[in-house]
């Protein structure tokens, strides 16, 4: 992949983050108490192609569209730092505990079912989407996701700690479909 490819791909990934950014500001005020990383991801995935006239939605979806997979991770890993930083305003950190890494590995059994499912890499957002969408709409973990829910730090460091897996399981495999020329979009 050439120096222009890269800093293309870089630029989108950052201006994705501030659309996103954005857009979880304006959530803030219809989820109140509940209002985290992961809501913010949900109502993106649960409204994207249900909201078809929002043009807002339809470019953040054009951008992820856009962006090779291999790069998600660095979107969401940059998106719920600065959503600490910039929207919950909390610095402080949740400890590491052996309920964020069975949390960590259930997602991660996510993103290896789709991957031996449909024999492609999932995106990051897409395990996310998938966990969420099997707990509030299926009732799967649900004593996880309601801890998982209600504790924004501890969600932080789930995220944080999924992140991590996820990269080391698969940014090898993902970084050489970008440098191939192949996006799994």
């Amino acid at each position: 992949m050439d120096y222009a490819k890269a800093t293309k791909y870089a630029d989108i990934s950052v201006n994705l983050v501030d659309s996103l950014i954005a857009y979880s500001k304006d959530l803030k005020s219809d989820f109140e108490n509940n209002y985290s990383e992961l809501t913010v991801i949900y109502s993106f995935c649960i409204n994207i192609d249900r909201k078809q006239e929002d043009a807002r939605l339809q470019n953040i979806k054009q951008k992820f569209e856009s962006l090779p997979i291999y790069y998600h991770s660095n979107v969401l890993e940059l998106f719920i730092t600065r959503f600490q930083n910039e929207i919950l305003l909390d610095k402080n950190k949740e400890d590491l505990t052996h309920t964020v890494l069975e949390i960590e590995d259930v997602l991660m059994d996510y993103a290896q079912y789709f991957e031996k499912s449909l024999k492609r890499i999932p995106s990051i957002f897409e395990v996310l989407f998938l966990y969420l969408q099997g707990g509030l709409k299926y009732g799967q973990h649900k004593e996880q996701l309601s801890y998982l829910l209600s504790n924004v730090r501890f969600q932080h460091r789930v995220l944080c700690e999924f992140c991590n897996k996820y990269q080391e399981i698969y940014q090898i495999k993902l970084k050489r479909t970008v440098y191939n020329n192949e996006t799994q979009i």
